[in-house]
């Protein structure tokens, strides 16, 4: 989810045959910097910031970024930066005290609901929405608009969300602030998920089919959160306006910019000469050099996700090697990753090697992380790799160096984020040490689009992934 400051490190996990969940946000970010003090986007408590520059008497803040949406419609994008401009356009149904993860009802309230109940068997679910919400267009926010949204999602099913709907029959709009859900089984997430609530004065004209696929939610966009996104200039920039509709606190930024940029250093540079206010995604030499410089704010930010080394192990139509789908190949590679010298080297120590994809003391009461037992977990050991690689019938017959599969040699492309020296980093580590295994290794830099793409890529209108190796980043969700 977002990035939100936490006690926790930023941490890796390097997870063979791990396969893409759904319900989870592509990208990692290590550090972040900004002209002191940070600003507040829009709690009413807070004045401007400073280091925002005034345009007309406009309060305007400018962030850089190393990344950029792949899609502003929330049916199809599924990159960091999407998520970023969806959670500023867009309110979920339920908010949450970002400090306990707790949802908030009644003054507290952050999102739509300001109660709810449910009944004894779990199986319905009532909200009540607050009266003063309004789009940003100035049309009124109902509960109708709640129903419509879950509804449009589960009868069209909507991918980028059905994990989060499963179990929802329907949901009904008893009166304009009163919204019922009736489920098929007890949904004991129902408070814990993020959907963002879409105006059915807008998406009841989009098919759903087109919602999922071709509609591209061209800015300006209507939405019901703090700030309207307005403008999306493709590698160049977002823009964001103040909502003077919002039910909540008044923005304190009147013009927001997400400003897109293929370099760090040039963006650590712009930050330098004030050209932007802030920056994400720095590298560790630029945090260490930035934690000295006057009048800059630079600090980590722990993140509740994980990186993976992503093995495609599809065992549908697949064009990855089929050793992949071997247990045992994986395994055995697993001995072959050092994930200190990873953490390290290639995340300059803002990281830490983890057992599971959920991070270590970032929940609490209870701490969901699970760590198996010593025996149970892998270690860095090449020559252990190599036995159990031998043993699986994965050889090197004829002393070339490179091992076979059914007397052909084991080629594995290994490809990562051209916008991220930090996966490249760890693409360099992982190569070699599977080549001292005796593995073929082919490396390349893609960008996000083309690298997604292969992801999801089909033949004959079939999901057919056609990768080998990817090195991947996720956010996580609230509940795990």
């Amino acid at each position: 989810m977002t990035t939100t400051e936490r006690r926790c490190p930023v941490l890796i996990l390097i997870a063979a045959a791990m396969v893409l969940a759904l319900g989870l946000v592509w990208g990692l970010g290590s550090a972040a910097a900004s002209e002191s003090p940070t600003p507040t986007l829009y709690d009413g408590s807070a004045s401007p910031a400073p280091g925002a520059s005034a345009d007309a008497g406009k309060v305007v803040y400018r962030v850089g970024w190393l990344n950029e949406p792949d899609n502003l419609n929330p049916f199809v994008g599924f990159m960091t930066p999407s998520y970023e401009v969806w959670y500023l356009t867009y309110e979920p149904l339920v908010g949450y005290d970002y400090g306990t993860l707790a949802p908030t009802k009644g003054p507290a309230a952050t999102g739509l609901a300001t109660d709810w109940s449910v009944t004894p068997d779990g199986l319905t679910w009532t909200f009540k929405i607050r009266e003063n919400a309004k789009w940003s267009d100035g049309v009124p926010l109902t509960a109708r608009d709640v129903a419509f949204t879950y509804n449009y999602i589960v009868d069209n099913d909507l991918s980028n969300w059905t994990s989060y709907t499963k179990g929802i029959k329907h949901a009904t709009a008893v009166d304009d602030t009163t919204v019922r859900f009736d489920c098929s089984v007890p949904k004991a997430d129902m408070l814990r998920v993020y959907v963002p609530i879409v105006p059915e004065h807008v998406w009841s004209k989009v098919p759903g089919k087109a919602a999922s696929v071709s509609y591209p939610n061209t800015p300006p966009i209507v939405g019901s959160g703090p700030f309207t996104c307005v403008e999306w200039k493709k590698n160049s920039f977002v823009k964001l306006v103040a909502n003077r509709s919002y039910w909540g606190r008044a923005p304190k930024i009147d013009e927001l910019y997400f400003e897109y940029y293929t370099n760090a250093d040039t963006m650590v540079q712009d930050l330098k000469a004030g050209t932007i206010d802030g920056a994400s995604q720095i590298l560790d030499a630029q945090y260490r050099q930035l934690k000295t410089e006057p009048g800059i704010q630079a600090r980590t930010i722990g993140t509740n996700g994980f990186d993976e080394l992503a093995f495609n192990c599809y065992t549908g139509t697949s064009r990855g090697n089929p050793v992949l789908k071997d247990v045992k190949f994986r395994q055995a590679l697993n001995w072959a990753v050092d994930r200190e010298k990873i953490c390290a080297i290639a995340y300059g120590g803002h990281a830490r090697p983890a057992t599971t994809v959920i991070t270590a003391d970032y929940y609490t009461d209870p701490d969901w992380h699970w760590r198996p037992p010593a025996e149970a977990q892998y270690g860095f050991d090449l020559e252990k790799a190599k036995q159990l690689l031998d043993a699986a019938g994965f050889k090197d017959t004829n002393g070339d160096g490179i091992r076979e599969d059914a007397g052909k040699p084991i080629e594995l492309r290994l490809w990562c984020r051209a916008g991220s020296t930090t996966y490249q980093n760890v693409e360099r580590l992982v190569a070699g040490w599977f080549s001292e295994i005796g593995l073929k290794m082919d490396v390349a830099v893609m960008d996000d689009g083309a690298l997604s793409s292969r992801v999801i890529d089909k033949v004959g209108g079939k999901l057919s992934p056609d990768y080998d190796i990817l090195v991947w980043g996720w956010y996580s969700d609230l509940d795990p």
